[in-house]
């Protein structure tokens, strides 16, 4: 659908011994309910009835934050690292380290930019929007390079590290070449899907950010992976895929394996991936790690797909058949 032949990332993931699951799909097409399931190994069917009339983000945010995964880790010992992400639902600041806190979360950006005066200030020394752009570049860069410099001492407890990088997802801020694009028409915004503008648009912007961002995301895993002698399980995981072809109100006239189709890989020091699988998801990735490190004994789920409305997020319509027959129709393109 892209009409990307070849990818930097995948090819130094395969050379450096990770498994890439070959039909990964997210559970869920939101960011909030996709963390909220993959960090609580759970779905999210218990919210649907009493949300399914609201569209409020709290109950999420509050899984989110107070999540499984990383109380599990905490219980058995670990120090918790997380990096400032931007974006509410996945600000960490409650682990024992956080790196970095940006001055103004992208969702004050959206609302004072659009639903205010200030959308119309383009001052020739203050630009709000080419400041978003920077601030953006610099979020991303300052957790990929934090990343890849974070130093973890061989006499340190164990260590469960999060980052949440808002990225290759819109605003496309990056040319092919890495440059900033600090003029941006639509303005600076996070508006995916049909709130975005044209596929065709969509895409060609869309495959001109990745390429800088996959360089970035090898220079931290080349850090990450040269640094120090401690044993690292890294799992590199989108929360959804993009969405050229998406109708946020109606699943019938989206193409949804592009929304759900993710990068899905892991890295085990042993290279013992038995117990992953081509068509794992999300909501089953923290009971394999469990599983293998700790010898729980987490029962695995079925791998299912729920198409929810932007308006209405808690209003889930399984998909995972449709899905699997959309597969077999690309889209003219």
């Amino acid at each position: 659908l892209y009409g990307m032949e070849t990818n930097e990332l995948t090819d130094f993931l395969k050379n450096n011994n990770f498994y890439i699951p070959s039909a990964s799909r997210s559970n869920y097409m939101q960011t909030s309910l996709s963390l909220a399931s993959t960090l609580n190994m759970s779905y999210l069917d218990h919210l649907a009835g009493e949300y399914q009339n609201q569209n409020t983000a709290a109950p999420l945010m509050n899984m989110v934050r107070n999540n499984s995964v990383m109380s599990y880790f905490k219980g058995a010992g670990y120090k918790t690292v997380a990096f400032a992400s931007g974006y509410a639902t996945t600000e960490f600041d409650q682990a024992d380290l956080y790196h970095g806190k940006t001055m103004i979360n992208r969702e004050v950006y959206h609302i004072l930019l659009n639903n205010t005066v200030l959308a119309a200030f383009r001052f020739n020394i203050f630009d709000f929007v080419a400041t978003q752009v920077q601030a953006h570049d610099r979020l991303i860069k300052s957790v990929v390079e934090g990343l890849a410099g974070l130093e973890i001492a061989d006499t340190s407890p164990p260590v469960f590290v999060f980052a949440h990088l808002p990225m290759p997802h819109p605003p496309f801020i990056y040319n092919a070449s890495g440059e900033l694009k600090l003029v941006q028409p639509r303005g600076f915004h996070f508006g995916d899907g049909n709130h975005w503008g044209q596929p065709q648009d969509y895409r060609r912007e869309y495959i001109e950010q990745l390429i800088p961002l996959n360089r970035l995301l090898i220079k931290a895993l080349s850090g990450i992976l040269a640094k120090g002698n401690r044993k690292k399980i890294i799992i590199i995981q989108a929360d959804h895929g993009p969405g050229s072809l998406l109708n946020w109100e109606d699943h019938n006239d989206s193409w949804l394996p592009e929304r759900f189709l993710i990068l899905n890989a892991y890295f085990f020091p042993d290279g013992d991936y038995s117990a992953l699988y081509d068509e794992i998801s999300p909501v089953n990735s923290f009971g394999v790690v469990f599983n293998k490190i700790f010898n729980t004994n987490i029962d695995r789920l079925p791998d299912k797909n729920f198409f929810s409305p932007w308006s209405f997020r808690y209003r889930f319509t399984e998909v995972t058949d449709v899905i699997g027959q959309q597969l077999d129709h690309v889209p003219p393109h």
